[in-house]
């Protein structure tokens, strides 16, 4: 997964349709020439980008140094990751908070099977859209903890009191075990 563009044109041609035995289309080749250093650009006309070819896909890029970090934004990427900040800010945690590590890594890994951390969306037909979040996390009911959530405008609340009313387009950041949290996935539907 750190193959940076290379990834991002699999992704990209699997949500295309493109066949695994299919050759792959100009844009593939395009990449390849560019990832690989090539001098030249390609002919005119020959560049594709991910957004033409999947207008709403969220594409991740891998920085290589801070520098690249404000190009790739500016190249469209809507997030980019760097490997070596991440590294910074996990051994910086790991140093002053490592039972908070421990849970986070707990909580993230799929080895574990009594605690998950899942991301579930609330469409604009769920049941749970206009409803308070009391409702729909009654601990004797669904046995969930909702510790963010992320509205619709993008604002991300952490710990949200009990009389938050869910809106079409919430993330919810839910904690339980991986069957409870697979009941309020469908729940949510």
């Amino acid at each position: 997964m750190k193959r940076g563009a290379l990834l991002l044109v699999a992704v990209v041609l699997a949500g295309c349709g493109a066949a695994k035995d299919e050759p792959a289309p100009p844009a593939f080749t395009v990449v390849q020439e560019a990832h690989a250093g090539a001098k030249a650009p390609p002919p005119a006309g020959r560049y594709l980008t991910a957004r033409v070819l999947k207008a709403d896909l969220f594409i991740i890029a891998r920085a290589e140094g801070e520098e690249s970090i404000s190009k790739l934004k500016k190249a469209g990427a809507d997030r980019v990751i760097s490997p070596y900040r991440i590294g910074a800010v996990q051994i910086a945690q790991t140093a002053l908070r490592p039972a908070v590590v421990d849970f986070v890594e707990i909580a993230t890994s799929s080895d574990n099977l009594e605690l998950s951390i899942e991301e579930i969306h609330i469409q604009q037909d769920s049941p749970m859209a206009g409803r308070p979040l009391s409702e729909v996390t009654q601990r004797d009911k669904m046995n969930v903890v909702v510790v963010g959530i992320q509205h619709a405008h993008g604002h991300m609340e952490f710990n949200p009191v009990a009389s938050t009313v869910l809106q079409s387009g919430d993330h919810l950041i839910v904690l339980g075990s991986a069957e409870t949290l697979k009941q309020f996935e469908r729940s949510a539907r």
